[in-house]
């Protein structure tokens, strides 16, 4: 698991690309080969001000005992050591199972979002 800033934000607002199932990063976002829908948005001038950031977590066929809950905890941690709870807003990008993970975060974690603001 881990996170990937592709760019920093300068306005306080974060959009959090989150794959699917049997996906990563660099898979689920593509866009031929040439780049990926996070790349876009870092190179889309109106965006300038917005932080990129990117979110892995284990989601293969032999993950074994890695659970939903697994990546909602290695998701909670790498928001805080990437520093994304000090932004003033995040907004979640999913794709799939990164959806319900993300949904899952939200709801354990609301109360600790909350008083961030």
């Amino acid at each position: 698991m881990e996170g990937h800033w592709l760019r920093p934000a300068s306005n306080g607002v974060v959009l959090i690309f989150v794959h699917g199932l049997l996906s990563s990063s660099e898979t689920a976002w593509s866009v031929g080969s040439q780049t990926s829908w996070p790349q876009l948005v870092v190179h889309d001038s109106e965006l300038a001000s917005v932080g990129v950031y990117t979110f892995t977590y284990s989601s293969h066929i032999l993950s074994g005992t890695y659970r939903i809950g697994d990546a909602v905890d290695a998701l909670k941690e790498q928001l805080g050591l990437g520093g994304l709870y000090a932004s003033k807003t995040l907004i979640f990008v999913c794709h799939s199972m990164g959806g319900i993970l993300v949904r899952q975060f939200i709801v354990d974690r609301q109360l600790d979002l909350s008083k961030r603001g």
